[in-house]
């Protein structure tokens, strides 16, 4: 599942845009620092369960990705393996907007799934210990 850069958790699914970034620079700027990634509680409850259900963990599957587009309005994405020997993997996307769709119905589901998950482990905590409230 791909989670935005957000600097506000109300920002908009698609994530925060950085309008330029000059030949040569990186954002962030200081290689010490580093954008937060903010994730709902539902999201992150079902990412877990699904990887505990694929025997996995999250960071066997994570990929940093980053879109780019140039000056004639081409989108390129870079996806980036979390295991440090992987290769990165360039590619053009096609219909941007399209994409972001896809991936923000995605979200949604997963947070409609997240929320279930969670409601179905506090009653199961609920019903072996009776004398836990909310």
């Amino acid at each position: 599942m791909r989670f935005p850069y957000k600097v506000d958790i109300d920002d908009p699914d698609a994530g925060n845009i950085q309008r330029v970034v000059q030949p040569g620079s990186r954002l962030p700027g200081d290689p010490a620092e580093s954008f937060p990634v903010l994730i709902s509680s539902q999201d992150l409850w079902h990412t877990a369960a699904v990887r505990e259900r694929l025997d996995d963990t999250l960071d066997d599957t994570a990929i940093y990705w980053c879109r780019y587009e140039n000056a004639l309005g081409h989108t390129w994405e870079i996806r980036n393996p979390g295991d440090r020997s992987a290769k990165l993997d360039i590619r053009r996307v096609w219909r941007p907007k399209r994409l972001e769709e896809r991936e923000t119905r995605k979200r949604l589901e997963m947070r409609t799934a997240g929320r279930d998950w969670e409601a179905q482990a506090l009653e199961e905590l609920r019903s072996r210990h009776p004398g836990l409230t909310e």
